[in-house]
């Protein structure tokens, strides 16, 4: 993950594979976090397909790279970890109120 969000603050983005892996999902999630959802693929062809679209398509990749960018302005919830650990700890506090 840290390798995505290092390739995030350089605007630099790549296409995910949400399959049975963790990695795969986590970089799905981060990219339909950002509303880069054409970005991630749910099996082979598709991500192939996407990746070569990449490759050879300079208007789509040039708007890619602008929404990453002004993507970036919005600070997702994954670059924050203060504002990440503030949270899961305030569910965890709800959890353990209730048990």
């Amino acid at each position: 993950m840290a390798v995505r969000r290092g390739a995030w603050r350089a605007a630099v983005y790549g296409v995910a594979l949400c399959g049975r892996t963790l990695r795969g999902r986590h970089g799905a999630a981060m990219l339909l976090d950002m509303g880069m959802q054409e970005l991630v693929t749910y099996d082979v062809q598709s991500y192939v397909r996407v990746g070569v679209r990449l490759a050879t398509d300079d208007t789509m990749r040039a708007a890619m790279r602008k929404r990453l960018i002004d993507a970036r302005e919005t600070v997702p919830p994954f670059t924050d970890s203060r504002r990440f650990a503030r949270r899961i700890g305030a569910v965890y506090e709800r959890w353990t109120a209730t048990a």
